[in-house]
């Protein structure tokens, strides 16, 4: 079964194109927690996406650059890989209805 670390990971390079810029950060890290982290840095927003295993949880929110406040956030466990996605393709939609 694949890792929910893993499956943010390959979601995120399987729609690079629609973030519309490359990471600033790509981390995974196996201390204390198996995790993976991922910032970029749009024209308008500021996006730290967080994914640990434990849980399954999910954490992203996008800070906009402009009025300081966060435009979208989503955090803590989600159900499985299915809700992994479907958290993701609810960020997808926000970042296709804001760009």
């Amino acid at each position: 079964m694949i890792e929910p670390r893993d499956h943010v990971e390959n979601w995120l390079r399987q729609h690079q194109t629609r973030i519309g810029v490359p990471a600033s950060k790509w981390q995974r890290s196996e201390l204390h927690a198996e995790m993976f982290n991922a910032w970029y840095e749009t024209e308008k927003y500021l996006i730290d996406i967080c994914c640990w295993n434990h849980a399954c949880c999910l954490d992203i929110i996008a800070l906009n650059k402009q009025s300081k406040t966060e435009d979208f956030i989503v955090a803590g466990d989600c159900d499985g890989l299915e809700g992994l996605s479907e958290r993701l393709a609810y960020f997808e939609n926000w970042l296709e209805e804001n760009r």
